[in-house]
């Protein structure tokens, strides 16, 4: 499979949220070009409205028959018939040009490029955004770059790369004890590998901002287990990267904003943070057990 490297093959994993996927989808419909395709995968959704709504659409589905959004993605990953894979969360509403960026950002050392992806308009004020990048200015994306080099809601790969690594890690992410870090994983990999990738702007989304405050808090505590389970693979393949996560996540991003935000009063903020904190400390240890790697070869 190749095809024209132009092109982008988008996958969509989704499980059990029509109305988000609706939104998706329509917004796909208005950014893609002729060349390119959507495969929806479904995540083993519990009713057929998934399915309804993708058909509805006009677009590809694939049907898994166990839940996992990485199983999900490396699904539709094998199904590509283009060079370029997107993935995209069915909260996220690609804008018009999207594509065009993403293409045009594929030079011929870039593998991956990560999208900017920010809260819509009209949720600009939300109390706590989820899965954003925001940056002004395009950036070269390798081993050396600290801080978070994207996310798998808005995310673009060489598929050649992608199979190479063996896929997202389907023992993380969502449908999983180790329910997030997925997307962070893969990242890691890819740049300890010493592939290169490229930050894009232009590749702009919107993030829908749908939690109520106890589904943040659970959201919270499943992104510091998958940050745990990413420490523990790090662990073993870069400790130096490991360092730098682990300062993040336990000390910038948890105790010491757990810190500032008591300081403030801001008491949910405090308890964001603690779950996010209380998470990672839980999936370290886990992700050493789970996530030992095999015998021979995997990710």
């Amino acid at each position: 499979m190749g095809g024209d490297l132009g092109a982008l093959t988008v996958v969509v994993p989704t499980r059990d949220r029509p109305a988000l996927l609706e939104g998706c989808l329509a917004a796909l419909r208005g950014a893609l070009r002729g060349a390119d395709r959507v495969i929806v995968v479904d995540s083993a959704s519990r009713s057929d409205a998934t399915g309804r709504v993708a058909t509805a659409a006009g677009f590809e589905v694939i049907r898994c028959d166990g839940p996992g959004a990485s199983r999900a993605r490396n699904l539709g990953a094998v199904a590509a018939s283009t060079e370029i894979v997107a993935f995209v969360d069915d909260d996220v509403r690609v804008t018009p040009g999207w594509a065009e960026a993403i293409a045009a950002a594929f030079g011929p050392e870039i593998s991956f490029v990560t999208c900017r992806t920010v809260p819509p308009p009209h949720q600009a004020a939300a109390e706590r955004p989820v899965a954003l990048k925001d940056e002004p200015t395009p950036a070269r994306l390798d081993a050396a770059t600290t801080g978070a080099l994207g996310h798998g809601a808005s995310l673009a790969v060489r598929r050649s790369a992608l199979l190479s690594l063996g896929g997202f890690d389907e023992r993380l992410g969502p449908g999983r004890w180790l329910s997030a870090g997925e997307d962070q994983d893969l990242l890691d990999r890819m740049v300890t590998s010493g592939l290169v990738g490229r930050y894009e702007p232009d590749a702009l989304a919107w993030h829908e901002q749908w939690r109520d405050r106890p589904t943040l808090l659970r959201l919270d505590w499943n992104y510091g287990k998958g940050t745990g389970g990413r420490l523990a693979k790090l662990r073993r393949s870069d400790r130096r990267r490991a360092v730098t996560v682990a300062v993040d996540a336990l000390w910038r991003n948890g105790l010491a904003d757990a810190a500032a935000c008591a300081r403030r009063g801001y008491r949910f903020g405090t308890l964001s943070a603690l779950a996010r904190t209380a998470g990672t400390l839980a999936g370290f240890p886990a992700g050493l057990v789970l996530l030992r790697p095999p015998a021979r070869g995997g990710a």
